[in-house]
């Protein structure tokens, strides 16, 4: 469990350097070089580090859609 908790610290880490957007790709890479160490397979690290990704941006984007509402919803005028 500790060793799960450094590498994610570690991959969290790298993300900060500015390569690519939110550290797509180079996340992963990082992920999958370090995870290989514990005995990981890259698919299985490619595919968990994804999924997270996908499931942390859907969630943002409700959060702010509910927050905010739609955006794109066109308002109507009321008469003066």
């Amino acid at each position: 469990f500790v060793g799960v908790v450094l590498l994610n610290s570690i991959v969290f880490l790298i993300t900060f350097i500015p390569i690519t957007v939110h550290g797509f790709g180079f996340k992963e890479s990082g992920a999958v070089v370090l995870y290989s160490a514990l005995g990981v397979a890259s698919s299985v690290t490619v595919s968990a580090y994804l999924t997270y990704s996908v499931f942390t941006t859907l969630y943002v984007l409700i959060m702010v859609g509910l927050l905010i509402g739609n955006p794109f919803q066109m308002k109507k005028l009321s008469p003066n």
